[in-house]
């Protein structure tokens, strides 16, 4: 069964079965209880006698035995129910109908058998299955009225006592509120009843229900499909605040970082070709040049130390480009140690003193702000990281004038370390502040290899992105910027 829409019809009515069963069912059973409760309150149970026995020998006969016969027949009586006598006792006279008698049926009243105040009755009909019976008005007055006055509406059960032939508990129950014993097979016969009507019903409200419900989610899978064949602009337009709207606008976010991931790439790509393929056509020229013409012995070593260089620019390039790719994978973090980040900053920045010194530079580190002893560890790759400070010290000595100072401050909190690097250069406007992290992307229209290629700030923001970090600018121009790096302190 492939169809959602048709797995909810089939759902919804198998639910609204259930349902309706439960509701017979609870019906049923309210109806049994209410009955069995009417029919408590009519019973009427006590001793009989059989065989001619009276009260007299029955007392005598439990005393032979060390009994007492009110105990006796009070454990018999107490705490039983219309139903207990309905499947225990057995009918006094099972072929009489449903009144209760039968024509032939007598009823005698026989008060001088028996010393007490009460008046005792011997019924007796051809069909009873214990003999004459006789009974008391104290246990039986309704029964007694109803056999002798008018309908009788009850009828009589028994059930024999151990241990004495000649006694039995007698139940007298009215027929018209005997609880059903079997009210739970009823339940089918309910239930089939309704089934027709049932039916229709929930047919009919489960495929409204269904197509209210499975509607947005053939719009939201028509849309998936369209972003998995590549069209990207697309949009799922579906506006909702439950679980699918919140899914709808989640899928137009993936849509939108998936449509700016493939424009990036396809810049990167473009780009990369480009400063690819320039070096390549003015060597190209040369070598051609230099195979068409015939050269000097100082022209062609002119010709080999520019093939040379260019070469270089060509390796440095695809050098960035490989760190980059690096950069920008998802497990990219593959040498996972722990770092000390105040000493991996401090052997970038020894590397680049020289540098600092040549170009004339006042170099001045601060970690004065970091509590004393207090060592700082990250959790990742130390040759990413230290790629990343040198990167940002490489662009601080480039672009800061003779004279000018270079410095970097440390700072941390109880969560992350902060990173600063700061250089007095010409800083930068603030059109180019949001995009100088991306690739290929230059401040200045200079595309000589001198000025780098765009790729640094773009890798320094890849390495920092996959240590759980990132990195920002504060800069204005002719006042100096400022890289501030933010990294997760390990505290494992």
């Amino acid at each position: 069964m492939k169809s959602l829409n048709l797995k909810l019809i089939l759902l919804y009515v198998a639910s609204v079965f259930m349902i309706v069963t439960t509701v017979f069912m609870v019906n049923e059973h309210s109806a049994y209880e209410r009955s069995e409760t009417t029919a408590v309150q009519l019973m009427e149970i006590g001793p009989g006698y059989i065989n001619s026995a009276t009260l007299d020998t029955i007392e005598v006969e439990a005393r032979n035995q060390g009994e007492n016969i009110f105990d006796i027949l009070s454990e018999f009586i107490t705490g039983t129910t219309a139903t207990g006598i309905l499947e225990t006792f057995h009918p006094v006279f099972p072929l009489l109908g449903p009144g209760g008698r039968g024509d032939s049926t007598t009823i005698t009243l026989l008060p001088e058998l028996f010393r007490s105040s009460d008046n005792y009755y011997l019924i007796d009909d051809p069909s009873s299955e214990i003999g004459p019976l006789i009974i008391s008005d104290n246990y039986f007055s309704s029964t007694i009225s109803l056999f002798i006055d008018g309908p009788p509406w009850r009828r009589l059960y028994y059930s024999q006592v151990d241990g004495y032939d000649d006694l039995v508990i007698i139940g007298s129950l009215d027929i018209r509120f005997l609880p059903e014993k079997n009210w739970l097979g009823k339940v089918p016969g309910d239930v089939l009843l309704v089934t027709p009507l049932v039916m229709v019903a929930a047919l009919l409200l489960g495929s409204i229900i269904t197509r209210i419900t499975v509607s947005p989610v053939i719009r939201l899978t028509r849309f998936s499909e369209k972003l998995a064949a590549g069209s990207l602009n697309e949009r799922t337009g579906f506006t909702s605040k439950d679980e699918l709207g919140r899914l709808a606008h989640s899928l137009n976010l993936m849509a939108a970082r998936l449509q700016d991931t493939f424009n990036s790439q396809k810049k990167f790509v473009s780009d990369a070709a480009h400063e690819l393929k320039t070096p390549l056509a003015s060597m190209k020229t040369a070598v051609t040049g230099a195979l068409i013409n015939s050269k000097t012995k100082e022209e062609y070593h002119q010709l080999i130390d520019f093939l040379s260089r260019k070469i270089d620019v060509q390796e440095r390039l695809i050098t960035d480009l490989l760190l980059q790719a690096k950069a920008d994978e998802v497990d990219s973090v593959t040498a996972c140690q722990l770092v000390d980040i105040a000493d991996l900053v401090a052997r970038a920045a020894g590397e680049f003193e020289p540098i600092f010194d040549e170009k004339g530079l006042n170099f001045t580190p601060d970690t004065a702000e970091l509590p004393p002893h207090r060592k700082l560890y990250v959790k990742g790759d130390a040759g990413q990281l230290l790629h990343l400070f040198s990167n940002l010290f490489d662009n601080a000595a480039k672009y800061t004038p003779a004279g000018g100072r270079v410095g970097i401050c440390i700072t941390a909190d109880d969560e992350n370390v902060f990173i600063k690097v700061r250089d007095t250069g010409g800083g930068i406007a603030p059109e180019h502040l949001d995009k100088i992290f991306d690739r290929f992307y230059k401040i200045s229209a200079d595309r000589t290899p001198e000025s780098g290629f765009g790729l640094g700030l773009s890798i320094c923001r890849g390495i920092a992105v996959r240590h759980g970090g990132e990195i920002t600018v504060e800069s204005e121009p002719g006042e100096g910027s400022v890289f501030t790096v933010r990294l997760p302190l390990y505290f494992g």
